[in-house]
């Protein structure tokens, strides 16, 4: 097998992270999916995560972002009148 094939990098990842968690799914995708979503809960911007992931248009990257109720709720109190300061 070719060590540089997506089958190849594929397999790798998906023997990795089973021995790294339990989720269902394991892909290079879901790897992909959690750098740019960690990125955006870290401060990191839309446009900035669009440039690293090689993304021409926004509306791509704002797929694989998706933030934590703990930062939506952070976010809440720190940005709404009534949120707690």
């Amino acid at each position: 097998m070719v060590k540089n094939s997506p089958k190849f990098v594929y397999r790798k990842v998906n023997y990795y992270l089973g021995k790294a968690t339990d989720l269902s799914k394991k892909s290079p995708h879901v790897l992909r999916h959690t750098f740019a979503t960690h990125m955006l809960n870290n401060g990191a911007t839309l446009e900035s995560i669009k440039k690293l992931l090689g993304h021409v248009d926004l509306s791509a990257t704002q797929i694989y972002t998706h933030n934590s109720f703990a930062q939506i709720k952070s976010i809440y109190n720190q940005s709404h009148p009534r949120g707690v300061n």
